[in-house]
């Protein structure tokens, strides 16, 4: 790790929440694919599949996960964690899962969030 990814404020997720977090990624990464492509959704494509790359070679050697994200990418990563929290709502009845579901990807948003505004 280099002098400016130490000095970055961490965002604490779980090794468990860190794959459950790719997995969203991957799956919005499908849903930016479908349908019409401008170029904010180009866009966004771009930085999904960037922090899932880099999320999954981390993931993969099995090493603490410390992803150093800029700007666009905390906006893409935040925009596919609301997003895909929409899509479950519309796509699955109503269920206590389902609330579950939403609930995490809001609290992950919250965690992030936070975060930026120095409310650690």
């Amino acid at each position: 790790m280099d002098q400016q990814s130490e000095n970055l404020p961490l965002i604490p997720f779980s090794p468990a929440e860190c794959v459950a977090l790719r997995k969203v990624l991957q799956a919005y990464e499908l849903s930016l694919r479908r349908g019409v492509v401008t170029p904010e959704r180009a866009r966004y494509l771009v930085h999904v599949r960037r922090i899932t790359r880099r999320l999954t070679a981390q993931l993969a050697a099995q090493q603490e996960v410390c992803l150093a994200l800029d700007g666009a990418e905390i906006d893409a990563l935040l925009k596919a964690l609301r997003d895909f929290g929409c899509q479950i709502e519309e796509l699955f009845p109503h269920t206590q899962q389902r609330d579950l579901a939403v609930a995490t990807l809001t609290g992950w948003q919250q965690r992030v969030i936070d975060l930026l505004l120095g409310c650690h």
